[in-house]
């Protein structure tokens, strides 16, 4: 499907939620993603639904781009502290038989176990990105370090 197809069909306002979901599916094996970034910069920025953003960030996995990440960081702001997020973050620090740990099972906890990923998990483990996240000063000064700081968020 070409982008301008695509971006068309993305901006319909006639699509039902199963219908967005199934264009995101659609859009995670595209390559050239890119060239509807800017449906991706303005859905972001607009979407209050948790389960809505959990497809579109899933679908813009390896897409690099400043405003993009800018916007996951916002997001994270945003859902980081939301109920929902920490009992995820409780659940991720159980440590179950063979080591794994509970996965985060609401949507706001599963936003930011996606929108986590696309920072690598900041170098470290689904548990560590996670307690890395919970972590005010870390959080503040990663956001500092890479140009993510308070003037960003104004």
């Amino acid at each position: 499907m070409a982008a301008g197809r695509l971006r068309e069909t993305l901006n319909r306002e006639d699509l039902d939620r199963n219908d967005r979901i199934s264009l995101f599916h659609c859009i995670q094996n595209l390559k050239g993603k890119e060239e509807v970034l800017d449906y991706f910069l303005e859905y972001l920025s607009t979407e209050e639904n948790p389960t809505m953003l959990i497809y579109a960030v899933w679908c813009t996995e390896g897409v690099r781009d400043r405003q993009l990440q800018e916007l996951y960081v916002r997001l994270m702001d945003k859902y980081r502290t939301n109920e929902n997020t920490k009992f995820d973050y409780k659940g991720s620090q159980m440590v179950l038989r063979g080591g794994a740990c509970m996965g985060a099972s609401r949507p706001e906890g599963q936003l930011m176990s996606n929108l986590m990923r696309q920072f690598e998990y900041f170098g470290l483990d689904y548990r560590g990105g996670f307690q890395f996240l919970m972590d005010e000063g870390r959080w503040k000064e990663w956001k500092r370090q890479k140009g993510f700081g308070a003037g960003f968020l104004s």
